[in-house]
């Protein structure tokens, strides 16, 4: 119940009896928070969809699978797994399993991928469940999470936390696989004119209909 309170509501069955050894730490900051979650127990957590938030999930320590729709995904130390909104979250952990937990609010990374975009987003953005071991973007992440721990070290003024925020979620749009990351980089490479950008989205809206080239 407490966890669900600073996390997302869930539903938490043990998975072979025993007791629970449970540690929770967390820091806010603007639309975004980071917390420290240990069970201590092997247990099942059926999240739903979980509608508002981006889940980035670093285990730490111990092993456990992640099911995100028809999707799966290990979780063994030094794993970075994402739980995006749309689809059913689902996760078992041994009792040794630690995640370092991001959560980040879906409007505010909507928003920001939007203005970055320059244009409405046509479908959910959806991250990679796994990120690779070697996918060139993790060290940025994970220096970012290391800073963000770091800082919270000592007292931080309150009115630090919607601009960390906004660099935690740029650093997460460019350096974290998704479905519009392809996107991004073609936008980065070229800024396309006004009237360039109004055919490539009417295009995009009208896939499944035939254009003729004067439209």
């Amino acid at each position: 119940d407490r966890v669900s309170q600073y996390l997302w509501p869930h539903n938490m069955k043990m998975c072979n009896g025993g007791a629970l050894h449970s540690q929770l730490y967390g820091v806010f900051f603007g639309n975004a928070a980071l917390l420290d979650l240990h069970y201590g127990a092997s247990v099942n957590i059926d999240a739903g969809d979980i509608s508002d938030y981006y889940l980035i999930r670093v285990t730490l320590q111990g092993e456990g699978l992640l099911s995100l729709g028809k999707q799966t995904a290990k979780l063994h130390k030094g794993a970075v797994t994402v739980s995006s909104p749309s689809q059913r979250s689902v996760i078992q952990t041994d009792s040794d399993c630690r995640n370092l937990i991001l959560r980040v609010e879906r409007r505010a990374l909507e928003t920001r991928l939007q203005s970055l975009l320059g244009r409405a987003l046509k479908q959910p953005l959806l991250f990679d469940i796994q990120v690779p071991a070697d996918h060139p973007g993790l060290g940025a992440v994970s220096a970012t999470l290391t800073y963000i721990c770091q800082l919270h070290q000592h007292p931080v003024n309150a009115a630090l936390g919607p601009g960390l925020s906004d660099y935690v979620i740029s650093v997460l749009l460019s350096h974290l696989p998704h479905n519009y990351s392809d996107a991004l980089l073609e936008d980065c490479r070229q800024l396309l004119p006004r009237h360039i950008k109004r055919a490539r989205d009417y295009i995009e809206e009208h896939l499944s209909e035939p254009i003729a080239l004067s439209a």
